[in-house]
């Protein structure tokens, strides 16, 4: 006997109470239903019951940061959320033939690329996906189901993650370059977190958040906020946001710490390092300056940099800001603190205006390139992978905005760019904005570097077709035998394959076996890659820190591996590998075979 149909809003109001986040499960059961009869069909279709779903998975709107002109999504949260949704199945399926190493990586990884932030919430969760039980961290849920190499998946998630804010950074720039008025100064600071994989979204929502907070703040301490009233209290409000700003952690630093790199990208000091530089300091004063409805605009003074607000009444002098220095005097006369600090570093009295005014973002975004270059040889304690990424930023910086003609051949092209860099923001946005020659010189070392990365990735190396025994593989965990620090083996040559200069440096002769031995590419627990000889090669006796130690120090540890196997010898001591990810399986496919074995003996 069939069961009684429920009126329709009863099933509505029952479809409501699925639950809701970014992993589909709610949106899932929703779609099921809305293939049964025609009555829950009407209830599972309805709009406002996908809205929430899509609103969950979805923080980044469709082309939101898109220069390409392309169909409006529906109206209809349903068909909307379908849209969506198809977008992401071919960003799946760009990034499984990425992973898999199915046809030309390069130009896979350029279409994804393309695809832009219309698919960036889908990879942000690939980003996130659960790994194999050696990979967790301690507390997490062992029975969590892993999808199929997780660990290389996370990782070329990232890296398309990377490259779309990379372009969209590049393609920022490139405007600004173009036409200084086109990009404002809080767009253009924030943009440098996009080449630490931050999207501009982020940056955009922790301004929001602040600028709500101070806002709330402001009106509880009776401060009225009318500001495009010619009776506004301007000064009130920007003393105000000051000292919000310091209540929440916001101030100068000072010391060894003044270099940081960190201080020059806007994640950073929105969050872990507040106490920053002025620069730093006054695009937070700005962002939250202008969310409050303030004509707010940095001046690239030669002191610090300081603030400017336009009064709205003609009549009442501008007001600035010396936010760095506010917590012993925020406002500044401008023709007495003002001028005496211009006059105390060199400014002739007539070039004084011309150093007071509100600027645009090209000059400051310079002057953060610039305060980067510093960082690179003062900031001696944050990591150098970060520091790497930095001076490739201002590279990419100089070359889109500065007035000041560069080679971006070798200056772009460092020897941490990689191809997929080369296909896609570089050859794509950088280059045609240069003037020929340089374009099409840029454009033909893209592709240069792109042909020789697939002609390293197309070589396969045999061990059985060795001039000599190798006695490790790619995988295995070990300990240097002579400093005692751990690394895993990332790929090996017969004999060394350095140059001779590095081979004298490092005293290679007078080793037992001197060059003429298996050497070995190595990370260590550090993230530092090394070059380590097969006599420094020892099996370590304690891998279980080691392998979280290289998951947290090796970025691109994903590449290379997809899980790890540990167990014991005859005599009881520990050994572990970690298992080749696809590429890493066709380039030494018999390295898997070869650490079985050696796992079995």
């Amino acid at each position: 006997m069939p069961l009684p149909e429920l009126p329709l809003d009863v099933y509505t109001q029952i479809f409501s109470q699925l639950p809701v986040s970014a992993a589909n499960d709610g949106s899932i059961s929703l779609a099921r239903c809305s293939q049964a009869n025609s009555l829950l069909r009407e209830a599972a279709c309805q709009s406002t019951l996908w809205d929430v779903h899509y609103r969950a998975r979805y923080r980044h709107p469709a082309q939101a940061f898109s220069d390409s002109e392309g169909q409006d999504l529906p109206e209809d949260a349903r068909l909307r959320y379908i849209s969506r949704r198809r977008l992401d199945c071919t960003a799946l399926h760009l990034l499984e033939r990425i992973v898999s190493c199915v046809g030309d990586r390069c130009n896979t990884m350029k279409e994804l690329v393309a695809l832009s932030f219309d698919v960036w919430d889908a990879l942000e969760i690939e980003r996130t996906q659960p790994l194999p039980v050696m990979f967790q961290q301690p507390g997490q849920d062992l029975n969590t189901l892993v999808a199929p190499h997780a660990f290389p998946r996370r990782y070329w998630a990232g890296v398309a993650l990377d490259l779309i804010a990379k372009s969209y950074a590049t393609r920022l720039w490139r405007r600004l370059g173009e036409d200084p008025a086109a990009v404002s100064f809080e767009d253009a600071m924030a943009a440098l977190s996009c080449f630490c994989g931050k999207s501009p979204l982020e940056m955009q929502s922790m301004f929001d958040d602040l600028a709500s907070r101070c806002r709330a703040k402001l009106q509880a301490d009776g401060c009225e906020l009318n500001t495009a009233d010619a009776a506004c209290d301007v000064a009130r409000i920007c003393t105000g946001i000051c000292d919000f700003m310091r209540s929440e952690g916001f101030g100068p630093a000072d010391g060894t710490d003044f270099r940081r790199v960190h201080h020059h990208f806007a994640h950073f000091y929105l969050t872990t390092h507040r106490q920053t530089i002025p620069l730093s300091l006054v695009h937070v004063f700005v962002a939250i300056g202008t969310r409050l409805g303030l004509q707010a605009s940095p001046v690239d003074f030669p002191y610090r940099v300081i603030a400017h607000v336009s009064h709205p009444s003609p009549t009442v002098d501008d007001i600035f800001v010396d936010v760095f220095g506010s917590d012993t005097r925020a406002i500044l006369d401008p023709r007495e603190d003002v001028a005496r600090r211009c006059i105390a570093v060199g400014v002739h009295p007539d070039e004084i205006p011309q150093f007071i005014a509100p600027r645009r973002a090209t000059p400051l975004i310079l002057r953060s390139a610039r305060n980067i270059v510093s960082s690179e040889f003062e900031d001696t304690v944050s990591p150098r992978s970060l520091i790497r990424t930095a001076v490739h930023v201002t590279k990419c910086v100089v070359t889109l905005v500065s007035e000041q003609m560069v080679d971006p051949t070798g200056f772009l092209l460092g020897t941490d760019t990689i191809q997929f860099d080369c296909a896609t923001y570089i050859s794509g946005i950088i280059a045609p904005a240069l003037p020929a020659p340089r374009n099409r010189h840029l454009a033909l070392m893209c592709d240069h570097r792109i042909r020789t990365a697939r002609d390293e990735d197309s070589v396969v190396t045999m061990r059985t077709s060795s001039d000599r025994t190798v006695l490790y593989f790619v995988g295995m965990i070990f300990q240097h035998a002579r400093y005692n620090y751990t690394g895993v083996i990332i790929g090996w040559n017969s004999t060394c394959d350095a140059t001779e200069s590095w081979i004298q440096q490092m005293g290679v002769d007078q080793l037992p076996r001197g060059r003429h031995q298996p050497f070995y590419n190595i990370y260590d627990v550090f993230g530092q890659q090394r070059y380590v000889a097969e006599d420094n090669i020892a099996v370590n006796a304690d891998p279980h820190p080691s392998i979280q130690a290289l998951i947290d120090q090796v970025p691109s540890l994903g590449m290379y591996f997809e899980d790890a196997d540990i167990g014991e010898d005859e005599e009881g001591q520990t050994k572990a590998r970690l298992l080749l990810s696809p590429e890493y399986q066709k380039k030494y496919p018999e390295d898997g075979h070869f650490g079985n074995a050696w796992m079995a003996d």
